[in-house]
């Protein structure tokens, strides 16, 4: 399990001993959020996170990349790919993360009135 922390121009995000991910904002990065309410979470976390996926092994998969029956979001950190790019078969470095509550509510708008939001780790 990877116990870490990423940190960015807009956040920080921490993965819990419980392998949740935790995303907050900085004073800038709030700033930023309000411009980008209106995008979907995976928009929102590319505009806002771009460092953080250029400086790690993080990505976004869509759901049906990897099977899942859900409209979430999905984060994922070391996925194993072939040349071609395709999507091999995980391994114990891969991790996976979703937002159980997409349909009720946005990441940004969590961020925004809670100041921290957590993804749920996908076992």
């Amino acid at each position: 399990m990877i116990y870490n922390t990423f940190e960015g121009r807009n956040g920080t995000w921490k993965v819990s001993q419980k392998g949740n991910l935790e995303i907050t904002l900085t004073d800038e990065g709030r700033e930023e959020a309000e411009e980008h309410k209106s995008k979907t979470d995976d928009q929102f976390l590319w505009e806002m996170f771009e460092d953080i996926f250029c400086d790690s092994e993080f990505e976004l998969l869509q759901p049906e990349d990897v099977g899942a029956l859900t409209d979430s979001v999905i984060l994922a950190f070391s996925v194993p790919r072939n040349d071609d790019g395709d999507i091999q078969e995980f391994d114990e470095d891969t991790k996976v993360w979703w937002f159980p509550n997409y349909m009720i509510h946005s990441i940004c708008d969590v961020l925004l009135t809670d100041e921290k939001v957590f993804l749920t780790y996908a076992e």
